[in-house]
């Protein structure tokens, strides 16, 4: 394990950190991080498709076309994001069985 405390800027005071409050603080920023990054190609995809010449405004049709866009975009990303933490839950509750099991034989 990497210490993170070694890592921080030297103005930061050191001592007002330990390492679980550095683990949740880059954590955080990290999922900030990905939902900006997901945030800005979702812009980017649902403009370009409901967006094909771009004017001075847009018309009703499209930003009803982008608001759907997000919407489906949104709805999709929960329902895989949710797939993928049951996957994992499951290979997480598997492996504990196996180890398990090794640990009695």
């Amino acid at each position: 394990m990497v210490n993170l405390l070694g890592y921080l800027p030297k103005r930061l005071n050191r001592a007002k950190y330990n390492e679980d409050e550095l683990k949740i603080k880059i954590k955080k920023a990290s999922t900030l991080d990905t939902m900006q990054k997901m945030l800005s190609r979702l812009s980017i995809q649902c403009f370009h498709k409901c967006v094909p010449k771009p004017e001075d405004s847009l018309d009703s049709r499209q930003r009803l076309c982008i608001s759907m866009c997000m919407d489906r975009y949104m709805d999709s990303y929960t329902l895989v994001a949710r797939a993928f933490g049951n996957r994992l839950q499951a290979e997480l509750k598997e492996s504990l069985a196996q180890q398990q099991a090794q640990g009695q034989s």
